[in-house]
């Protein structure tokens, strides 16, 4: 009856605050034959305690009686409510005996030598014969607790061919007998690890405060949004999911099988598929993981998911945006995660005191407080750890659209780690991959030297003959699809329809291409005749897709040469925004304050801008399509230093809306508030930004002076953070990355609350 006395000893340790860590910690329990409803055998030890008189035992046993028990009861009660409210539950695993145990058991022990002193004496023997007389005479071939009793609902169990006094005896550990036992509890040894940690980050050893800086020190865009939004536009369903390498790859919990390799590389050229097989891949393994966690089996087979859609635009091209958006998506997914990332948290009350209140002279040191960087090499280690770490069974980490990353140095370092992470898997038990990593991309030179190896595992759309066929079958029916919906929206005739998509079919380079060019053709007056439009689409079909780019451009302009300069600037503008900005946004971008002539440039822009209508584009001006944006980013900054000195225009500009519209103080009163003239030039020989503060009225101590604000580093991605005393303790963040078009201005109040971002 030890496994009753575990229970109410639990439930004591519950009730009592100085011992409720006990149950807290108290991952599984393994019970052999214990009698939760009592045992019939009860009976003859209350006949042998009235034979020998051991009245103090009468008690107890007759809690183990198997009539109505309400005691036995209420301690069976209490203690399986105390399991089920526990997150993750206590692992129970419950065997009983097969065999019965006869009268035989009983006559052996009474008459062995080892008894024999004791069976001299006459009161024994006397009570001894009784008891066989009375008590096993009635039990013959009795279980002493039967399956009924031993076993908890909701429980692993097993049943045992021994009797009851040899449930927990085994010949050896390679014995037949053991060898479900030892299954059993390895598997409540193995969950306990895991458990561990998720119980006891429930009990607040990481704080949320904590939690949340850590997020806030690795910060970045929310790719779940971006996800959605992508799955809002374009189908999840892939004809890659089919195949036999794939599926494989994507199989987590029970279905998961070993794999010859645990890194994969799905390469080839644009329109090919890979966006949407990305998007399929995270849709089906998202689907699995929200099914395994309503089950109860959701502790023994914890699977992460991590993601990252790399795009042309600040916060989606840099290796560092890649990692810090993968090890913050395991946090959110699992918050004791956190505890790896501590290095990165700048608050001084974790990481030791410093000072932000006056500019770093030192821009290569760590943020007050914080003991790292955020480089390749330590968010990369950060990230291993979250993966080795005992919570986590398995892993798949997605990275689409790889060549869209900026090709500097970290980009390359993070190449160089996959490449040795995947040559480290070599010499690991395929068993213990967990980390399973689908990378997406062009053939560029630069990944190919690096995922080039007999232990990455690669799906080749361009090269390979059995890939090549079902491309074109997938490009035909994108084609059938899309020029199906063109015609509902056109009401186009049905020969008309057959002529579009039989020659979008036989000329199309790839799906991007088809998109483009439906999307142009959908902007053509519903008025056109059946003759413009086969004109127009004989001359269209033999463009590239920059070049159908350029042509639309070249359209808007010729046909608003009034408004060449606005149109312009509004281009140039949304190629280099963090984010797709809403009107409002564009007036303090482009300087162009009515609203109402915002509105109509983005109309004569159609269908090269339009107005986003669904998730998290709805109401903000977007591009018709990505590659849209992707040319015209080369077209309108391709100069390095023309890109820099834009994103200064735009960040004053930003400065400027701030100043204007920030509160000068109370009643009114802008004492302290000076108008900033802003003045800004490039090192040549560096590509160091240098912004600095002109003061339109000269200081009382003498004549005009100029302060600088700000000097930008010319590292892969650079951080400015400014505190500008003459904006009443505001602090601006500019953060630009050398080698591509994207910038950020962020800025906070004097209590450190974030104000304003573009």
């Amino acid at each position: 009856m030890g496994g009753v006395v575990i229970a109410k000893f639990l439930c004591m340790a519950k009730a009592r605050k100085e011992y409720e860590a006990i149950v807290t910690c108290t991952m599984g329990c393994a019970f052999f034959g214990a009698p939760f409803k009592g045992s019939e055998m009860a009976k003859v030890a209350l006949l042998y305690s009235s034979v020998f008189g051991n009245d103090a035992y009468e008690s107890l046993l007759s809690f183990m009686r198997t009539e109505t028990n309400d005691t036995l009861d209420e301690v069976v009660s209490d203690f399986m409510e105390i399991r089920e409210k526990l997150v993750p539950k206590i692992e129970l695993f419950c065997a009983y005996e097969e065999v019965p145990t006869d009268v035989a058991y009983a006559e052996r022990m009474v008459n062995s030598p080892k008894m024999s002193s004791l069976t001299q004496h006459k009161f024994f023997r006397a009570g001894a014969k009784k008891l066989m007389e009375v008590g096993f005479s009635g039990l013959p071939g009795t279980h002493f607790v039967t399956k009924e009793s031993a076993v908890l609902p909701g429980t692993h169990t097993i049943g045992l061919t021994v009797g009851h006094a040899d449930l927990i005896r085994f010949e050896s550990i390679t014995s037949e007998k053991f060898v479900p036992v030892k299954m059993a509890l390895t598997s409540m040894v193995q969950t306990a690890r895991i458990n561990a940690r998720k119980r006891t980050s429930g009990q607040n050893l990481l704080s949320h405060k904590f939690v949340n800086q850590v997020r806030r020190s690795l910060e970045g865009v929310d790719m779940r949004q971006k996800f959605r939004a992508k799955v809002e536009q374009r189908q999840t369903t892939s004809w890659l999911t089919s195949e036999p390498q794939y599926q494989q790859w994507m199989a987590i919990g029970d279905s998961a099988k070993p794999l010859r390799s645990p890194h994969m590389w799905l390469k080839g050229g644009p329109g090919l598929g890979k966006t949407n097989a990305s998007l399929a891949a995270i849709h089906t393994i998202g689907q699995t993981q929200l099914q395994e966690q309503q089950t109860e089996s959701a502790g023994r087979n914890e699977t992460f998911l991590a993601y990252f859609l790399c795009e042309r635009s600040s916060g989606y091209d840099t290796a560092e945006d890649v990692l810090k958006n993968l090890i913050t998506q395991l946090i959110d997914q699992e918050e004791s995660l956190a505890q790896h990332a501590r290095w990165f948290v700048p608050n001084p009350g974790y990481r030791g005191a410093a000072s932000d209140d006056s500019l770093r002279s030192d821009l290569d040191t760590p943020a007050s407080g914080a003991k790292a960087t955020a480089t390749v090499d330590n968010l990369w280690q950060c990230l291993q750890d979250m993966i080795e770490d005992p919570i986590v069974s398995s892993i798949h980490v997605i990275i689409s659209n790889f060549h869209l990353l900026d090709s500097g140095e970290s980009t390359t370092a993070l190449l160089v780690k996959l490449r040795e992470d995947a040559f480290s898997t070599v010499a690991t038990p395929r068993v213990n991959h967990r980390a399973r990593w689908l990378i997406t991309s062009r053939d560029d030179q630069h990944i190919r030297s690096h995922l080039t190896a007999k232990c990455i595992a690669v799906i080749d759309l361009e090269n390979d003959r059995e890939y090549g066929g079902k491309v074109k079958i997938a490009r035909q029916k994108h084609a059938k699809d899309t020029v199906t919906k063109l015609r509902q929206t056109k009401k186009y005739s049905s020969d008309l329809a057959s002529y579009i998509r039989n020659s979008i079919e036989s000329q199309s380079e790839d799906e991007k291409w088809i998109d483009s060019l439906c999307l142009l053709l959908g902007a053509m007056p519903n008025n056109s005749s059946s003759l413009t439009i086969r004109k127009w689409l004989r001359e269209m079909s033999r463009y590239s897709i920059n070049r159908l780019v350029d042509h639309a451009r070249d359209t808007i302009l010729s046909q608003n040469e009034d408004l060449t300069l606005e149109i312009d600037e509004l281009l140039q503008t949304l190629t280099i925004a963090y984010e797709p900005p809403t009107l409002a946004d564009l007036a303090v971008l482009t300087e162009i304050e009515d609203i109402q002539q915002l509105t109509e440039l983005v109309r004569k822009c159609s269908p090269v801008l339009q107005i986003g209508e669904v998730s998290e584009d709805r109401n903000k001006v977007i591009f018709g399509h990505p590659e849209f944006r992707d040319h015209l980013i080369t077209l309108y900054h391709g100069d390095s230093e023309q890109r820099k000195r834009y994103h200064g225009s735009m960040a004053w500009r930003c400065f400027k809306y701030i100043e204007k519209s920030y509160d000068r103080g109370q009643n009114g009163d802008a004492k302290g508030m000076r108008s900033l003239a802003l003045t800004e030039r490039i090192i040549d020989d560096s590509n160091v930004l240098v912004m600095a503060n002109e003061d339109e009225e000269p200081d009382d101590a003498g004549p005009q002076v100029k302060r600088p604000l700000s000097v930008a580093r010319t590292q892969s991605s650079t951080s400015i953070d400014i505190l500008a005393k003459d904006f009443q303790m505001l602090r601006v963040s500019f953060s630009t990355t050398t080698g591509t078009s994207g910038a950020e201005m962020k800025a906070y109040g004097a209590n450190g609350s974030e104000i304003f971002r573009q």
